[in-house]
């Protein structure tokens, strides 16, 4: 049985009711794709759509949808041929087609996004401790890489059931900032001055210091990189990592420095 969604001029409504006289599904399928299928969907379209796969299908999933590309009046689309069960108690089905460019654009936009997202973690992997999915206008988030023997480890063991990032931030606050530092940490990761700050940049850089955890690491650097943001939503990744080696160099340097300067104004009273 053919159903058939009328979309303007894109729909080849009487090749279909051409096919479907033939009388032969499986031939009425071939002679279709062979007339409006794009060539390089072709192969896959045949195999979707046989007979015995379309049975089996919709012998689970009740509804069976297939995308595939169609060429019509020299304009090409992309389509989806969507098999339903009629009734458990005979093999009839129901097929219908229907345009479905918006949803293959949307989907393709998701997975370049996902890609993207995937990218940017495996850079800040190889580099940070911590990092951290988060929706910055709800404040959830999710944990996505975390490294043993570290504040962020020991927090996660010891508390669950965090509200949002928000909460958690403060509870990392409390238990490992120096008490006249919290204020400015939670000012800094308050929901408020992210969703400021990210209006306007794609990437913030922020450092704090901590009381010493098993590492005896205490200075921090965090990076937050925007993923993506619509009128609803802004998506960052949060990646924290220790940075007490260049800290120690820049001691080092600024009192080397210093060094160099009271040695030279001796001299000169000498």
């Amino acid at each position: 049985m053919y159903q058939q969604t009328q979309k303007g001029n894109h729909i080849a409504q009487d090749a279909i009711e051409k096919f479907a006289k033939t009388n032969n599904y499986q031939k009425s399928m071939e002679k279709y794709a062979s007339e409006y299928v794009c060539e390089e969907d072709r192969e896959d379209f045949l195999r979707n759509v046989n007979y015995r796969v379309v049975r089996e299908r919709i012998k689970t999933e009740k509804v069976y949808p297939v995308v595939f590309q169609r060429k019509f009046n020299g304009k090409i689309d992309y389509f989806q041929a969507c098999f339903a069960q009629i009734s458990d108690e005979t093999d009839d089905f129901v097929l219908g087609f229907k345009l479905v460019n918006d949803i293959v654009e949307h989907e393709k936009e998701r997975n370049d996004r996902l890609e993207e997202e995937k990218q940017i973690l495996e850079s800040l992997s190889s580099d940070f401790t911590a990092i951290y999915y988060l929706e910055v206008n709800s404040g959830k988030f999710e944990p996505v890489h975390i490294q043993d023997e570290t504040n962020a480890s020991e927090l996660i063991r010891s508390y669950s059931g965090y509200k949002d990032f928000y909460e958690y931030t403060y509870q990392y606050a409390m238990r490992y900032i120096p008490k006249e530092e919290q204020a400015e940490f939670l000012w800094w990761f308050s929901r408020d001055n992210l969703k400021s700050l990210l209006k306007t940049q794609v990437s913030l850089t922020q450092n704090y210091r901590t009381y010493p955890n098993a590492q005896n690491h205490q200075y921090f650097e965090t990076k937050v990189v925007k993923v993506s943001e619509d009128e609803e939503s802004c998506h960052a990744l949060l990646g924290f990592r220790y940075i007490d080696d260049i800290i120690k160099k820049d001691t080092f340097n600024k009192l080397g420095y210093k060094a160099k300067i009271n040695t030279y104004t001796t001299s000169c009273i000498d």
